[in-house]
């Protein structure tokens, strides 16, 4: 009796669902799909810069921090300075220019805002009084 319970048992879970060789089977034919489609995703030029300037900035906070001397960060149009170097803007990114000073609390003295452009596309980088915590608003 246990055995013709288990072959009927068996017989039923072959015919409600899959086999491992079918599954192999619709998991190659799935996995050929996707390698051969390529999702094309293009970061944003722009948003990848604004993050890159917000980090910049953040770390100059934190050097004023860590040293107790204040620090400075010159937002130019095509380029910004650091105490240690000058880097220059991709060529269709410009900003407008502003002075970010931090105490050596490392606090920021003055807050505001730096919009940055690529064509028509818009971003604001944006710092608190105070704190001069940092964040990036898509205009």
């Amino acid at each position: 009796m246990d055995k013709l319970y288990i072959t009927k048992r068996a017989r039923t879970l072959k015919a409600n669902g899959f086999t491992i060789l079918e599954m192999m089977v619709v998991l190659l034919i799935v996995s050929i799909l996707l390698s051969t489609t390529q999702l094309s995703v293009k970061p944003d030029g722009l948003s990848l810069f604004s993050k890159n300037l917000l980090l910049t900035i953040q770390s100059e906070q934190f050097k004023a921090f860590e040293t107790r001397q204040s620090r400075q960060i010159i937002i130019d149009q095509h380029h910004y300075e650091t105490q240690e170097a000058k880097i220059n803007y991709p060529s269709s990114i410009s900003c407008t220019p502003q002075i970010l000073r931090f105490t050596n609390k490392g606090n920021i003295s003055k807050g505001g805002s730096i919009t940055c452009t690529q064509g028509a596309k818009q971003i604001r980088l944006v710092f608190q009084l105070g704190t001069g915590k940092g964040r990036i608003d898509h205009v």
